[in-house]
């Protein structure tokens, strides 16, 4: 209970044993809990995350300082002071100094959002929408965020719009969404700014408007936003609510990529192989390209595979290229899935695996990738690698065709000429 892991701590750390940097008991001891709270904060003489020297937090010293200002929180927070209670939860849900204990962090925050304390209440609302470390509880969820958001914690405000907009224990409202974002955005929450900006450029909850976009963005990307950044240089690149223009572009790529953004760091690579706003410059197309592959960024393992394909920049390496393709293959990305389909196919510098080829083209195909329903077409027509079935090609084929493929409508009519019965075939190819 937290109570009792409390008292045991102000025990072992003794009745008037004074550590650095701690609370020292003081003489006379103070009869409410505003008392005890000033005490402990003049003790401590310091806010209360400036008090942790968070980069120190692995010495020895750190943590004793830790212990002792718990052990000092621990008299007020009994007594029902509620920052004290939200500043002791806020200690065991992140470890400082002592074991870390998300359950007994929440029954601080409990403790102290009923009172009314807007951290605990905001700290409630994103446990229990995400489920971290407690039971997800939308119910709770959304109590916790409105209480929050209606004494105006813009991350709260941003909770409740996530909230109504993805209908998490409520129907789907995008004008209560909405409401909510730009709440929090008004208040210059540079998260709700970035999604309130992402909103108007991509229509969502709003009418689709580039112009209204670009304030939002600025906003966060001025205060060292790196998703804005981006989505800052996107705009400039595209022209879309501002003039194209490259320069600005690249200024706030590079702003965002320096930042470690994946995201910028791939695209910044990508200018870099084009030479477009930049000079071209293979090491550091190479470089930039890396950075946002070993991040995990599907379309920079991609590009990196390709750089290796081709040897752009580095020695010609099927395998490594390969490697690459997997990788970004793995998280869906259709273009690697071809390009591994079709290295594995040909067995050209890797081991040759049908098999597996197929399989990557059917994950390609399922999203969409013409490319790939026409060559499973193909070997459905032949019976190479799968059954032998006309009928499913002609669907792939007319699925390609649909899409934009001209080959593969040709292939369609030639095929439909010779079996016209095919399901397929009983209206005009694309």
């Amino acid at each position: 209970m937290p109570g009792l892991r409390l008292k045991l701590l102000v025990l072992a750390l003794g009745g008037g044993l004074t550590v650095s940097g701690g609370c020292s008991q003081a003489k006379s001891v103070p009869r409410t809990a505003e008392e005890a709270y000033a005490a402990c904060a003049r003790a401590y003489q310091k806010s209360f995350l400036d008090s942790f020297n968070i980069e120190g937090m692995s010495t020895a010293g750190a943590r004793k300082r830790l212990a002792a200002h718990l052990a000092c929180l621990g008299r007020p927070a009994e007594m029902g002071h509620a920052f004290s209670q939200f500043r002791y939860g806020f200690i065991l849900e992140n470890g400082l100094g002592v074991e870390r204990d998300v359950p007994a962090a929440v029954i601080w925050y409990q403790k102290a959002a009923e009172q009314g304390d807007i951290s605990a209440q905001t700290r409630l609302a994103s446990l229990y929408r995400r489920g971290q470390s407690v039971p997800r509880d939308p119910a709770a969820a959304l109590k916790w965020s409105r209480l929050a958001s209606e004494q105006g914690s813009p991350v709260a405000q941003l909770e409740l719009s996530l909230i109504y907009q993805r209908g998490e224990g409520v129907p789907v409202d995008m004008a209560e969404s909405m409401r909510w974002l730009r709440a929090s955005a008004e208040q210059g929450y540079i998260h709700s700014q970035t999604r309130l900006g992402m909103a108007y450029d991509q229509g969502v909850g709003v009418p689709q408007d580039f112009a209204a976009a670009i304030p939002w963005f600025r906003r966060a990307a001025e205060k060292g936003d790196p998703v804005a950044q981006f989505e800052l240089s996107l705009s400039y690149a595209e022209g879309e609510g501002v003039p194209l223009n490259m320069k600005e572009s690249v200024r706030w790529l590079r702003a965002s990529a320096e930042q470690g953004y994946d995201k910028a760091q791939t695209n910044l690579g990508l200018l870099y192989f084009q030479g477009r706003g930049v000079p071209r410059d293979l090491k550091a197309a190479l470089a930039w390209t890396r950075k946002g592959a070993e991040a995990g960024n599907p379309p920079g393992q991609h590009n990196l595979g390709l750089a290796y394909l081709r040897g752009e920049g580095v020695p010609q390496d099927t395998r490594k290229a390969l490697e690459w393709f997997r990788k970004a293959a793995e998280q869906d990305h259709g273009q690697a899935q071809l390009q591994l389909a079709s290295l594995l196919f040909r067995g050209n510098g890797v081991p040759k695996d049908t098999e597996a080829a197929v399989q990557w083209w059917r994950r390609a195909a399922d999203q969409g990738e013409p490319v790939a329903m026409e060559s499973l077409a193909i070997l459905y027509l032949s019976g190479f690698g799968v059954p032998k079935d006309e009928g499913e090609a002609a669907k792939l084929l007319r699925r390609a065709s649909e899409k934009g493929r001209p080959t593969s409508g040709e292939h369609l009519r030639l095929l439909c000429a010779r079996t016209p019965k095919l399901e397929a075939c009983r209206k005009a190819p694309a």
